[in-house]
């Protein structure tokens, strides 16, 4: 018996099973004309949005007149538009908004289509769920104008279209507004790093709290702490030194910018410990990443051991939490100035030589808490994000054959 074309959950008031149609029976393919290499600058008028700057900034430009010329004689996007990447990121999607820009041909198309078969918004969100014919498990790094033609669609009615259209337009709508929301307050709390730390060779910093005044002193890493851990791995070989109840930290259990949260993946034994370089560190301490991932580090609220990719400081002389921003301020400054260059790590010397500058207790206490309030408003953005990711992901699964 054939299975009903039906999704799996639906507006109400929708029934019956939809109709099925190849891409190529409902549109054609196209793309914007060839632009040569030599008709490219890397400054301009209009973009032109190559493979590798899809859905980006563009980094290179083409005249106004060419463009105009162009886009009167040969095909180009109408407003609403789904661009679709055929190399690199195959798949890729880019809604075209209607600004003036350029779009290497062959390697980012479109599909034209009729409007009375299908529409841009339900088309948008198929190419989220889209099983490209002849790419499904193959090596194929390169999607062909036949590969989107002979691709199965499911249709329902265009007024269905418009309900599911709309519903996933409403959940971007919420996920761009997270987006825009973490956005702001990271940025606010980028300038706030730089005005409430004193700037090289001042003793205050630009903005201060009401009712606090005096000097900042100079603290090197050494004097912020009494002990200091390097860390260690457990032989991998070894199946009773894993799967214990210590928690083992790793460079990627720590999120950029993200000074008090991680998510702790693997775990040791006691034996573990026992048999490596790992040691086991006191709970608050801040745990600096000192090769790959370098300059990454976090506050742990418990105990545990790292790898040999960290450093950490534990028995603080200065305020925890104000510690842990002070210290990512400096080292993110370090890391910053030499933008460019290929950065191998940092050596336990060279870290224990920093120099942060320290107010009173009072005040390091009060912008501790600050930061830590901004930081908690983009730890709650960022689950948001990912909770309306995950929920779009959901539908897009059900809402879609």
């Amino acid at each position: 018996m054939a299975t009903k074309k039906l999704p799996a959950i639906r507006f109400k008031g929708f029934d019956g099973e939809w109709g099925e149609k190849r891409l190529g029976d409902i549109g054609s393919v196209a793309m914007n004309k060839r632009i040569f290499k030599h008709q490219t600058d890397d400054k301009g008028e209009i973009p032109f949005y190559k493979i590798g700057t899809f859905g980006d900034r563009p980094d290179a430009f083409i005249s106004k007149s060419l463009f105009d010329v162009y886009k009167s004689k040969y095909p180009y996007p109408v407003k609403g538009d789904v661009l679709i990447s055929a190399a690199g990121s195959i798949g890729k999607t880019v809604e075209y908004l209607g600004a003036d820009e350029y779009f290497q041909d062959s390697n980012i198309v479109w599909l034209k289509h009729d409007r009375n078969a299908v529409l841009n918004e339900y088309l948008k969100n198929f190419y989220s769920v889209v099983k490209w014919d002849g790419l499904e498990g193959s090596t194929i790094k390169r999607l062909y104008n036949s590969n989107i033609l002979r691709t199965i669609i499911l249709l329902p009615e265009l007024s269905e279209q418009t309900q599911i259209g709309n519903y996933f337009k409403e959940l971007d709508g919420l996920i761009g507004l997270q987006e825009q929301k973490l956005e702001k307050v990271t940025n606010l709390k980028k300038a706030m790093l730089e005005k409430m730390f004193p700037k090289a060779g001042a003793d205050v910093p630009e903005i201060r709290f009401k009712g606090f005044a005096g000097k900042w002193e100079k603290m090197s890493l050494r004097q912020t702490a009494e002990n200091f851990y390097g860390g260690g791995t457990p032989s991998t070989s070894s199946a009773n030194y894993w799967n214990g109840n210590i928690p083992w930290i790793q460079s990627s259990d720590l999120e950029e910018n993200a000074l008090l949260n991680l998510s702790v993946k693997k775990h040791i034994t006691k034996l573990g410990l026992k048999h490596s370089a790992t040691k086991l560190i006191p709970e608050n301490s801040i745990t600096i990443v000192t090769r790959v991932g370098v300059g990454k580090l976090c506050i742990v609220p418990f105990k545990f051991t790292t790898s040999q990719d960290f450093f950490t400081l534990s028995n603080l002389n200065v305020n925890m939490i104000f510690g842990v921003f002070a210290i990512s301020n400096v080292i993110q400054k370090d890391l910053h100035a030499v933008q460019g260059t290929s950065i191998k790590g940092i050596t336990k010397d060279e870290l224990l030589k920093k120099e942060i500058k320290v107010p009173s207790i009072k005040e390091q206490q009060k912008i501790g808490k600050y930061f830590k309030n901004l930081d908690d408003l983009i730890s709650q953005s960022k689950q948001k994000i990912k909770q309306l990711k995950n929920l779009k992901q959901a539908m897009l699964q059900k809402m879609f054959i």
